[in-house]
């Protein structure tokens, strides 16, 4: 769980980064919703790459999760 909190630090983006060129995803995603409209499309496209990542770590390594989630369920 600590890959997806570093993954969607938003507040430190926010504070540390100066300049769009080196916007995280999230915090670029901000900026496609306003106080009267929102780009929703842009921002499910957002959603989706920011996603892959962290998708792509669980199906490569799945087994190994699996496999410690369960290895203390059991007994004996």
């Amino acid at each position: 769980m600590d890959s997806l909190n570093a993954w969607n630090e938003f507040l430190m983006a926010l504070v540390f980064i100066r300049g769009e060129a080196r916007y995280t995803v999230p915090l670029a995603m901000m900026f496609f919703q306003g106080e009267f409209t929102s780009k929703y499309g842009i921002i499910c496209a957002g959603v989706l790459i920011g996603m892959l990542p962290i998708l792509i770590v669980y199906v490569l390594f799945q087994r190994f999760i699996v496999g410690g989630l369960t290895a203390g369920a059991l007994k004996g």
